[in-house]
């Protein structure tokens, strides 16, 4: 399972952090969880859309 989404912001996403707890208790109790840090690989040939001025 993947998210981008901190732990904390999980009960914005469920609409109650009682039950998002509860779900992340019961999802990494025998887990190994994996924090990555840095640029997204997918993004990584992603280019900006130019802006237009007018």
């Amino acid at each position: 399972m993947t998210s981008n989404l901190p732990f904390a912001r999980w009960g914005d996403v469920f609409g109650d952090l009682t039950i998002a707890s509860a779900m992340i208790d019961r999802i990494v109790h025998h887990a190994d969880v994996i924090s990555l840090k840095g640029a997204s690989y997918r993004l990584k040939q992603h280019q900006p859309t130019p802006t237009t001025t007018h």
